[in-house]
């Protein structure tokens, strides 16, 4: 079984794409560290209140961030523990030996309510579970903390891309995230994997055949290469980039989706509309780049989409 520690109760699964996917996509191999990784979630103190690393050997130590702050921030603070099946999980592919990541809509099989973090804490010290460094105001425990919490941000700032036999499921950010390159062997960017995405530029390798249905919607791009290989861009693939406002479709492509390009979805009028700025598409005449832009290329004699053949 792997274990997700979450603030709500009565969860039934758990969805990557739900509003706090971010919860919902890693789990772990013990209770402890998925116990542990909410706490650092649920500290009001930024991180500060808590550093955490682990042995070659797996076992967990944690850091004080100052005097009392365990039992200040966690004493009388409840969360629920869930286990999960573990058959859709990937492993290795983030900075912690015990986490593990899945795309995949998974199924809550037992929840555990626990009362008090930190009397749980002081549990799996006394279990010899982990090991607990209570804060000493010295300048060798402050060195020795901030050493802790930089190793800390670095693991937990490694980017991730979910694969799963070529298909692109998740991006899942890291600290410098803005300008990326999808690896190679990749064939399609699937639904929502870059969606909200604080991504700036993003370079496609020539295996991706296909873009899924609001692969990007609402990222920061501001600019893409698409590959050669590519044949497909679905619907909203693009829609509501803002800073997006030109792109280049190679010959190859024969389908581009419904608003695809230049719209995004109004909540307020619960339809798509499309987009304050002219977008400028590139491609070959006779395309489904000039196809597109033709079809899109005004609305209520406002041009949306202009098409300039290269």
């Amino acid at each position: 079984m792997f274990y997700i520690a979450s603030a709500k109760s009565g969860l039934e699964y758990f969805d990557s794409f739900s509003y706090d996917s971010s919860d919902h996509i890693y789990a772990y191999y013990t209770p402890l560290m998925a116990m542990i990784r909410f706490m650092s979630a649920a500290d009001p103190n930024n991180d500060f209140t808590v550093a955490y690393d682990e042995t070659e050997e797996g076992k967990l130590q944690l850091w004080e961030g100052y005097k009392d702050g365990f039992k200040t921030v966690y004493e009388g603070m409840s969360c629920y523990l869930y286990e999960v099946k573990e058959y859709t999980y990937l492993e290795g592919l983030t900075g912690w030996k015990n986490e593990y990541v899945s795309a995949h809509k998974i199924t809550a099989i037992h929840e555990e309510k626990i009362i008090d973090i930190y009397q749980y804490l002081l549990k799996a010290v006394e279990d010899d579970k982990c090991e607990l460094h209570p804060f000493i105001d010295t300048t060798e425990y402050t060195m020795q903390f901030n050493a802790v919490s930089e190793r800390m941000e670095e693991r937990n700032s490694k980017p991730v891309f979910i694969i799963e036999e070529g298909k692109l499921y998740k991006f899942i950010p890291g600290r410098h995230s803005s300008r990326l390159t999808i690896p190679d062997g990749v064939t399609s960017i699937e639904y929502r994997a870059f969606y909200n995405s604080r991504i700036n530029s993003i370079t496609i390798p020539n295996d991706v055949s296909t873009i899924e249905e609001d692969a990007f919607y609402g990222s920061g791009l501001y600019q893409v290469e698409l590959p050669e290989s590519l044949k497909k861009i679905g619907k909203f693939a693009f829609g509501g980039c803002k800073w997006l406002r030109d792109i280049t479709i190679p010959g190859g492509v024969i389908e581009i989706g419904p608003w695809a390009l230049g719209y995004y979805f109004s909540c307020d009028y619960n339809e798509p509309r499309p987009n304050d700025f002219t977008m400028f598409v590139y491609g070959k005449e006779g395309s489904e780049a000039e196809r597109y832009a033709q079809e899109n290329e005004s609305y209520k004699d406002k041009t949306i989409i202009k098409f300039i053949a290269k």
